[in-house]
């Protein structure tokens, strides 16, 4: 009764169902996030860099003289030999990793995006590398916190609701 051969085909992913951000969307969510949420759309939408690759960037990865950013690329931890690469800062780029450097220095975070926790608990103590670094889990959560309080995507379902991953996409085309 049952077609075994069935049950080692993939399973069929529905198709996506997110909406794309926009630039007007994006600034009307800016307005209300904090510093360290701004900085880090800014570096999102510049660098057009994964989450986990943002949140691991340190500010000795970035070589101000050259003009120059070095990005471990997190998906590739696993390989023999993990990439990174050498991304040239446009203008842009440039100016939001110059002020996430400067808010880091105010936190004496080696991260560029840092923020001071409302409290540190031991949980949070053992997640983080850094007391003020930003997980990536915490990055999603604050976003899309801040995105339905601007209640720009109101009108979508929550599951239709663009991300921050979708950040990227919005960058691409920029």
């Amino acid at each position: 009764n049952e077609n075994i051969a069935e049950k080692t085909l993939k399973p069929i992913r529905p198709k996506k169902t997110r909406q794309r951000h926009s630039n007007e969307s994006i600034a009307i969510i800016r307005e209300i996030c904090p510093d360290w949420l701004k900085l880090a759309i800014d570096l999102a939408l510049h660098s057009i860099q994964r989450r986990g690759d943002l949140v691991a960037l340190q500010r000795t990865a970035v070589n101000i003289k050259e003009n120059t950013m070095t990005v471990l690329q997190h998906k590739s931890l696993n390989y023999d030999k993990p990439i990174f690469i050498e991304v040239d800062m446009h203008p842009e780029l440039a100016e939001t990793v110059i002020k996430c450097i400067e808010s880091s220095f105010r936190l004496r975070c080696p991260y560029l995006i840092a923020t001071r926790p409302e409290r540190i608990t031991e949980h949070n103590r053992i997640a983080k590398l850094h007391p003020f670094a930003v997980t990536e889990d915490h990055l999603t959560k604050q976003f899309q916190k801040y995105r339905d309080l601007s209640e720009v995507y109101d009108h979508l379902e929550p599951r239709q609701r663009p991300s921050f991953h979708d950040l990227r996409a919005l960058g691409v085309y920029n």
